[in-house]
């Protein structure tokens, strides 16, 4: 049976909302008395393909936007300068939003909906951004996304493309990281960021 433990103390804890274990520290999903199952390599979305290896059992294929699957092309020209043979890059920008990231979203999101949550948020800005407001307006989710009050009007256009509620805020990174998680909390908003549990897992998938 999968269930979360800290990542410092190693607490067990159950698949929930929270992210945090009590000591303040990153949980992450782990599996008891489990042999790892096979991915269905066969099959074409990415949830189906790793529906055996995702630590919920009603996930919804039908979510997907096309995440995973991406291609190895041979780097030929890396190779030839190196010496070396067989080198390989996996090209993550073919995701959806145009980066690795999809991964942990798709994940993240379903998370979301098997937990019966209706409000997910993010706080970044860039990549991250993009990807949560993507996932959450498939999924039909309320999306949240906090950024920087100084951050360039050319990194919020693919963000508000998907209609997410848009929050500028002032400070570090940190200090907005920390005050939006603490706005989550008082309004029932579920972060997918870098340290959710589930985005972590979904990533694995690389």
């Amino acid at each position: 049976m999968p269930y979360l433990a800290c990542t410092a103390c190693g607490e067990k804890h159950p698949l929930a909302t929270h992210l945090r274990c009590t000591c303040g520290e990153p949980l992450e999903v782990r599996y008891e008395n489990l042999t790892p199952p096979a991915r269905l390599e066969k099959e074409p979305c990415f949830i189906s393909r790793n529906i055996n290896i995702f630590p919920f059992p009603n996930l919804r294929p039908e979510l997907s936007l096309g995440e995973g699957g991406t291609p190895l092309l041979e780097a030929i020209q890396l190779e030839a300068a190196t010496g070396l043979t067989e080198i390989y890059l996996k090209n993550e920008t073919v995701n959806p939003t145009w980066s690795f990231k999809d991964r942990g979203t798709s994940l993240g999101v379903q998370a979301a909906i098997q937990l019966g949550l209706s409000h997910v948020g993010t706080v970044s800005s860039g990549n991250m951004a993009a990807s949560v407001a993507a996932f959450a307006a498939r999924a039909g989710l309320e999306a949240y996304v906090f950024v920087a009050g100084d951050i360039p009007e050319g990194k919020i256009r693919p963000i508000a493309i998907y209609n997410p509620k848009l929050n500028r805020g002032i400070g570090d990174y940190g200090e907005l990281y920390f005050n939006a998680l603490a706005l989550g909390e008082k309004h029932g908003i579920y972060f997918i960021s870098s340290d959710n549990p589930f985005r972590v897992e979904g990533q694995k998938t690389l």
